[in-house]
Formats: structure tokens, sequence, C-alpha cells
């Protein structure tokens, strides 16, 4: 007996299953996709993708964390850094102390929620359609797809406030509905998240409460409703900012002024009014942006006939249109407009698959197939971006002007935070605003990214000198040469792909120096190891006179969180002696002023030997005077 299958009886059998398991079913697919993402794609793309959201919440949590000026004056919320720091605080609870595995974990939790917007999209996809296998079959577009799972593993605002503007136009969807005040209430809220998450919402949230005046039957009170209570939300953002800036609407009034009134974000670049359109056109397959195109248009001519899909619609197109007409632009400006993109494209394909092919499971997989399919196809050159670090060339050499692209710079961060005797950390090769921050490093230790070979040298001079254990530099690869003298102090551990990584050898010894090579004026409170400064180890060091000196006092710069014992020698004999205490209060380097004349009594030296007695085990020296008593002070 033959056994004949046939696939038309699919779609049949599958509407048979209950929403709810459709929903749990597209979301752990979506959930799969997205942890992947945050497991692989790790490196940033965009330098506010670390130091104004999750190094400020790294150092909310751990006191850790690099401050750039948008967080010295106000100009952002700490609601998103807030909301990451008390991931990060449940993840460390739960034992998870390695840098990889933290920020991983808080980028799955970003991911949940993308994953629950693309399962509320098919809950969007089973009003629009008639049967529950069209909006399950492609819905699962959005599920597999690159470019969100991409979007969803970047810890940028943009990116955080993408699922509650989903989750706000389904709750508008729901209202419209059946016209119960709760939706009304959930939607305002939840696009007061997303304003709360990043200002630049309240575009997408304007366009909502505009869209209610074509859809909603109560037209003007709708919009009224709605736009008081997402007042009402902006105000609870001015609560916080009192909380946390000490001063009511302190980082809107600030972002307003910065963008809007002086306009100071335009020095960062202007971009006529189409680049988006250009942008799009160049991340995306035609066959995508041209049925999302067609979708568009369908729902705008007729939003009659089509009110609840212009409900969703009309606030991504409107949040488009108002970030054309700002002069400043950058692609990841209009990451929720993606969102919008693949969605009406998935829809446009279901509308022709439903109203000619409804039923036909194959056409239903060819459908799907094409659809992948110009998603990989637009995206081949951009999946170099999956795991690439983008810096410029202004930061490192003489080429300036042109994109560079810097690979492995995350990686290099976590691999120097693992490192168990760490005590410092130096790099070379990451500018400080392209690096992982402490948040990738999340260790209790200094460390410093640089591309300046003098910063890099001074740091590599005080250490060996210091004596210290626990040192680690780290060089960009081809990068060593300018370093080579300090190959006898460096041993090599293990590195990266990128990056060369050396402990420095503890060379604890007495440093002579001459007198002539001090500094010539050392400022009370300058950095204890500022260029010019002779960085000691415990052996301390000894500064050697050209010829024998007698002095009444002598200023000596040492320190000031330190205690030393300074020996004063003519040839090998002993002729003074004292100690220097420390001064705790004060900052960096101290001026001690030393009577001579009861310590030694005028006897002639030739030698100085200073010698820390007690301290942080961080030791130096500064310039040395010496004050006759013909000389006026």
């Amino acid at each position: 007996m033959r056994i004949r299958f046939s696939y038309s009886h699919i779609p049949e059998k599958f509407n048979s299953f209950s929403d709810r398991s459709v929903f749990i079913f597209i979301f752990l697919i979506a959930l799969i996709f997205r942890t992947y993402a945050a497991l692989t794609s790790i490196a940033p793309i965009h330098p506010d993708e670390i130091f104004q959201t999750v190094e400020m919440a790294h150092k909310a949590a751990f006191g850790k964390g690099f401050v750039f000026w948008e967080f010295n004056v106000g100009a952002r919320s700490w609601f998103l850094p807030g909301v990451f720091a008390g991931i990060y605080k449940i993840l460390d609870f739960l034992g998870v102390k390695d840098p990889f595995y933290l920020n991983a974990g808080l980028k799955i939790t970003l991911g949940f929620f993308h994953s629950f917007a693309v399962s509320v999209v098919y809950l969007l996809f089973r009003k629009y359609f008639r049967d529950r296998f069209t909006a399950f079959f492609f819905t699962l577009s959005l599920a597999f797809s690159y470019i969100l799972s991409y979007i969803s593993a970047r810890t940028l605002s943009e990116s955080a406030a993408l699922p509650f503007m989903v989750f706000a136009v389904y709750q508008s969807v729901k209202y419209v509905e059946n016209y119960k005040y709760r939706h009304l209430v959930y939607s305002v809220f939840l696009s007061g998240i997303a304003f709360m998450i990043r200002f630049q919402t309240a575009s997408f949230t304007l366009g909502l409460a505009i869209a209610f005046l074509f859809v909603s039957r109560k037209h003007i009170k709708t919009s009224l409703i709605f736009g008081f209570g997402y007042l009402g939300m902006i105000l609870v953002q001015g609560v916080l900012d009192e909380l946390t800036w000490g001063k009511f609407m302190q980082s809107f009034l600030t972002y307003f002024d910065y963008n809007i009134l002086r306009g100071v974000a335009n020095k960062h670049g202007v971009e006529p009014w189409y680049f988006y359109i250009k942008q799009i056109a160049a991340n995306f397959n035609p066959a995508i942006y041209l049925s999302a195109a067609l979708f568009a248009v369908t729902v705008i001519f007729s939003f009659k006939k089509n009110q609840l899909e212009f409900l969703f619609s009309f606030p991504f197109l409107f949040f488009l249109f108002v970030h054309a007409v700002i002069s400043h632009k950058e692609p990841r400006f209009i990451f929720p407009f993606y969102f919008f993109i693949l969605t009406a494209s998935s829809a446009s394909f279901a509308f022709i698959y439903e109203k000619y092919f409804r039923n036909r499971f194959l056409i239903a997989v060819l459908f799907l197939l094409i659809i992948m399919a110009a998603y990989t196809s637009s995206l081949v050159r951009f999946s170099e971006n999956w795991n690439s670090s983008v810096a410029w060339y202004e930061y490192w050499g003489n080429d300036k002007g042109f994109d560079k692209r810097f690979k492995g710079n995350i990686e290099l961060s976590i691999q120097m935070g693992r490192i168990q005797n760490l005590k410092s950390a130096d790099v070379y090769g990451i500018p400080k605003l392209w690096s992982g921050g402490y948040a990738y490093f999340h260790k209790n230790a200094p460390i410093t990214y640089t591309v300046e070979k003098n910063e890099m040298l001074n740091s590599l001079k005080s250490n060996r000198n210091s004596g210290n254990t626990g040192a680690f530099f780290a060089f960009k690869k081809g990068s060593f040469e300018p370093f080579k003298d300090f190959g006898d102090v460096l041993k090599p551990v293990q590195g990266t792909d990128e990056f060369d990584i050396y402990e420095m050898i503890s060379t604890d010894k007495t440093i002579q120096v001459k007198y002539s090579e001090l500094p010539k004026k050392t400022n009370p409170g300058s950095l204890w190891n500022a260029s010019g400064n002779i960085v000691m180890g415990k052996s301390g060091v000894t500064v050697n006179f050209s010829k024998t000196e007698k002095a009444s006092k002598l200023k000596i710069a040492l320190d000031s969180s330190d205690s030393y014992d300074i020996y004063f020698k003519n040839d090998s004999e002993i002729t003074g002696h004292v100690t220097l205490q420390s001064h705790k209060n004060k900052r960096g380097m101290f001026i001690h002023e030393i009577d001579m004349t009861g310590i030694i009594n005028k006897l002639n030296f030739n030698t100085i030997e200073i010698k820390p007695a007690k301290g942080d085990g961080y030791y130096s020296l500064g310039n040395i005077r010496i004050i006759n008593q013909a000389d006026t002070f």
C-alpha cells in the first residue's frame, strides 16, 4: 500500500495549535538567535555602546568606570545605566564574575525583550491575517533575522528602546480594538519607558498620538489622554533627574540645549535629508525595502480600510521623517526603523501569499526562502561588522581622515581582566574611546588605554623603576618596536589574536641618577608619575652631585602618600639623616622643606640617598632645590 503525503495539509493542521503555543515557539526561536549574537557579537559599533550605558552601569554597580563628558554635566539619564547596573548586580550575586559572561548575560537579557517583541509581531499578524499559519510562518523571518539579532546585542539606547516601542504599538492596537482604557494606559507607560531609555523616541510617540486622530473613534479625546499621560511619564524622568543629578529634568534639558538649541551635535557631522534612504538601500536587498515600501504606501493611502496596520506603521514612518529632518545623522539612530522595514516586508509577502496562495505550504516555504535570501545577500559585506571594532585613523598614526578597523579591542580588555595576579594594566594600540573600558575589564585595578608612544614609555619606565609586581602591558601586534629597550624586563604571557601581553619582571634595585637629571621644577599636587619624575622601588634612589654641596635649607618633592628616609653622604660617610612623613590629606607631589642646620651642621655632602619607609608601593622623586643662606625665598 502506498502512502501519499500532501504538503497542503500542513497549514490546515498547524491552525489547530493555540496562539499561546505558537507565541512561545517563536519566542524561543528568536531567543536562540539573539543569545548566539550576545555570545559572539561583542565588539561595539560606537563608543556610546560602552561609555554611555554599560560603563556607567559598571561604575554604579562595582565602583569602577571611565566617565565621559555627558555624565559629568548630566546630559544623560541614569535610567538605562541604572537598569543595567541592577542586572550586573543580579548576575554577580548568581556567581557570574568573568567579564565576558557578565556582559553576555546583560546582552541575553536585552535579547529576551527583543525576542518578546518578535513574538508580539506574531500577535499583530494574527489580527491582520485570517489564519494562524500565515501569521506564524511570516513572523519566522523576523525570528531568524541576522540584522535584528545583531541589533539586539548592541548595548545602545536605540536598541534597548526598540522592544518597548513595539510593545506600545501593540497595546495601542488593542485599545483601538476594544477601547478599554487599560490598554491605553499600558501604551502610555511603555512609550514613557522608551523615552526614559532614549529621548529621541518622543518623535515615535508623537507619531502614535497623531495616528490615534485618524483611527480612533474618540479621535481628539484619545490623543489628549495619551498625550497628558505621556507628559506624566516625562515628569517621572524629571524626578529621576532630581534624585540622580540634583536638578529636575537635568538630563533632558541639557540634551535639548546641546542638540537642538545650540546644535552642537552638528559638529559630529551633517548629512542630507536622504541619508537614511541611502543607508537603507545599502543595508537591505531591493526585495526587502521595495516590499516594505509597498506595504507602507498601501496602508497610508487606505488607512480607513487598514486601521490597525496604519496604527502600527505611521509612528515608525514619522520617527524616520523626524530623524531625516535633523541634520546630524548616524545609521544607529534608526535601528528601530529597521525593525519596521523587516516587519513590513514580511507582511507584504504574507498578504500576497494569503490572497493568492493560501494553504499552499510549498509556496510559503518559497516566500520564506526568498525573504531569508534577500536578508543574506544584502548583508554579506555587513557581516564583517559582526565582531569588529571600528576606530578612526586619527587615533592611530598619521593617516587621518580614513576609516580603519581595529579588531580584538574588547577581547583584549576581557583577557587582561582574567589575569589573576594583575595589579595594573597598560594597553598600547587602543584609544580609550574604543576600548572595553572597565565594563569588559571588570577588575579592581587601574587600566590605561593609549595610542600615545610617550605615555606608554613613561609608564614602562615608572613600573620598571618601581620594582612592583603585577604590572602587565599589552601591545597591538606589530607596534612593539618603540619599546624594545624594555624587552629584558617584559615576560610574554598569553595574549590574543590582535595583541601581545607581557608581565613586567620585578627588578627592584637602587636607582642611580645625576642631580642634573632631576626635573627643574615640580608643582605641588602634580601627578606622582609625571614625566621627568624618578619612580623608585623600595630600594630607593641615589642622587649624585657633580661637586660637594652644602646648604642651609633644602626643598625636595616627593609623593605625598609615602614616608621617606633621607640620608646625606659625603662619599661613603653618612653626614645626616631625616625622615619625612607622608601627607595623606594632600594629593600628588608634596614639597618638603628641610632645615639643614639641625641635621648636618652645614657639613658637606655629594650624595643624597632616598629610601621609602612606608607607603602604598608607588614612590617617586621630583625636583630637589638646594638653598644657601645667601638665597632669598
